[in-house]
């Protein structure tokens, strides 16, 4: 099987991916901007063959660069970057290459319109907020899944972003954190969701409002209403966070899905609160990275400094934690902040 996987430097966990489908035996190749000896050791051991263009934007050298693994490779059977940016890109290329495993132009571009998003959501039997933003408020939270080709459900999670609804919300610094369990109604919605937008052989990011106050039209409180439909995992560290949380390996799900179309990682009983919270740098806090680091060594599984693109929406410093309660995440938040 040939598997071309776009941008696969960008964001640098996704390489994971590569890995995972190297190991079931996959020829992986890999599209990219960045100069080949700037890829990661890792990165470049996975991947069979890496074709540099001088900018992903041109659907021109992307035409050139997937026809000339084609002809020396032979048929391309997957074709993905699991990056929202690219997915018109995406879906653009394996509906020119003729590549049926994943959505082609058409069909993403009716999940993506808004009427067709609206009937689709409808179709779901749930309210999309769409038109009807004046005061909408209430806290995000999404429903993270991979799906085979039959629309099933091979792995199921989400998160939570707090907002103005009933988790205090922490605006100045970007957080956002996965619940230890799925909350039932939310898995619901989820693969109603999936049902009516016909997603297949996919992993998805589908974010919903929980709202915080009765709206007609849309809504009683503390009711759902589909925020974002989006047909890639949630970008930056998420698919570590879901890792965390679900003691798991969604890039293994994910290359299992694409290779076998089933789960072959076995379903963990324990699950723990996976928070991703950034700090600024032109803000000033009580407690260093230093003391952060001390007091939090058991529970911090990643502390990283974010690059500038990232920045804006994750922060200059960014720790992922796991907590066995949300009490103990809460009390962690405070004192990041703080």
């Amino acid at each position: 099987m040939n598997f071309i996987f776009i941008s696969p430097h960008f964001p640098v966990n996704y390489w994971n991916f590569c890995r995972k489908l190297k190991e079931n035996g996959i020829n992986v190749l890999g599209i990219g901007d960045a100069a080949y000896d700037s890829l990661s050791y890792s990165l470049r051991d996975t991947l069979t063959e890496y074709y540099k263009v001088g900018s992903m934007e041109d659907y021109d050298q992307m035409v050139r660069a997937v026809a000339y693994f084609t002809f020396k490779y032979g048929k391309i059977d997957w074709l993905e970057s699991n990056n929202s940016h690219w997915l018109e890109q995406d879906a653009r290329l394996r509906t020119d290459f003729h590549i049926t495993t994943g959505c082609d132009l058409e069909q993403l571009r009716s999940w993506q319109a808004k009427d067709s998003m609206e009937q689709h959501c409808q179709k779901a039997g749930i309210p999309a907020v769409g038109r009807q933003t004046d005061g909408i408020t209430g806290t995000v939270c999404s429903y993270d899944a991979i799906i085979n080709s039959k629309g099933e459900p091979l792995f199921e999670s989400g998160n939570v972003i707090p907002g103005s609804g009933t988790d205090s919300g922490h605006a100045a610094e970007p957080c956002c954190y996965v619940p230890k369990e799925l909350p039932k109604d939310v898995a619901e919605a989820g693969r109603r969701c999936v049902e009516a937008f016909g997603i297949r052989s996919r992993f998805i990011h589908l974010e919903f409002i929980r709202l915080d106050h009765d709206i007609p039209g849309l809504g009683k409180a503390k009711t759902l209403a589909v925020r974002e439909v989006n047909l890639c995992p949630r970008g930056g560290f998420t698919p570590d966070m879901l890792n965390y949380a679900n003691s798991t390996d969604v890039y293994k799900i994910w290359a299992d899905m694409a290779a076998f179309d089933q789960r072959l990682v076995a379903e963990r009983p324990d699950r723990y609160y996976c928070i991703c919270i950034g700090r600024r740098d032109n803000r000033t806090y009580a407690h260093s990275h230093e003391d952060v680091l001390s007091r939090y060594r058991a529970d911090i599984t990643m502390s990283d400094r974010m690059p500038d693109v990232l920045a804006a929406e994750m922060g200059n410093q960014m720790y992922i934690a796991k907590f066995e309660e949300k009490e103990q995440m809460d009390q962690f938040i405070d004192y990041v902040i703080k």
